[in-house]
C-alpha cells in the first residue's frame, strides 16, 4: 500500500523534531516511575505546569499528599453531585456551603500551625513567596453574611 497522506507529514515533524541533549537535564518517559508515567500520559501538555511534585520523608507529608489527592478529585466530582442533593431537599443549603468553608478553614489553621512552627524554629518558610522571593498577600476574609440563596434552574 503506498504512503497515506498523513504518514509524510509524521515523518516531516519527526525530522525537524530537536534530538534531546545528553546532559542528564532530560530522561525518557520510560524511566519515571508508573504512578507519575501514568498522570503524565493522562494529563495534556498545556495543562503540564499544574503539576506539583513533593517529596515525602515524613509520615505527615505523605499523609498530607493522600488528602491532596483526595481533595482534588472531590472538588472536582462533588460540587454538582451536592448541588442536585440541594435542590432535591436531601441536604440543606447551608451544609453545601459549611462542607466546602469547613475545609478552607481547615487549611488555613495548618497553615497558621506551619507558621507558628517556623517562627520558634526562626526559620523561612519560601513556599509560601510568589516565587520571586516576595511573601504572598494573604487570603482576603471570608464574606461575612449569608451566602446567596440557590435557586432550581428550569
Amino acid at each position: 500500500m503506498a504512503n497515506e497522506p498523513g504518514e509524510s507529514e509524521k515523518a516531516a515533524r519527526a525530522a525537524v523534531r530537536p534530538k534531546p541533549v545528553p546532559d542528564g537535564r532530560t530522561i525518557p518517559l520510560a524511566a519515571l516511575s508508573a504512578p507519575l508515567r501514568k498522570l503524565l500520559e493522562e494529563t495534556p501538555r498545556k495543562e503540564w505546569y499544574q503539576i506539583k511534585a513533593i517529596r515525602a520523608s515524613f509520615s505527615e507529608t505523605t499523609e498530607l499528599a493522600l488528602i491532596l489527592n483526595a481533595l482534588e478529585y472531590l472538588r472536582k466530582v462533588t460540587p454538582d453531585k451536592l448541588l442536585d442533593r440541594v435542590m432535591d431537599g436531601k441536604v440543606e443549603e447551608r451544609s453545601f456551603y459549611a462542607a466546602y468553608r469547613e475545609i478552607r478553614d481547615q487549611i488555613r489553621i495548618l497553615r497558621e500551625k506551619c507558621d507558628t512552627l517556623a517562627t520558634l524554629s526562626q526559620v523561612e518558610v519560601k513556599a509560601w513567596s510568589d516565587g520571586r522571593g516576595k511573601k504572598r498577600k494573604d487570603a482576603p476574609p471570608a464574606p461575612g453574611g449569608a451566602p446567596e440563596k440557590l435557586r432550581k434552574v428550569p
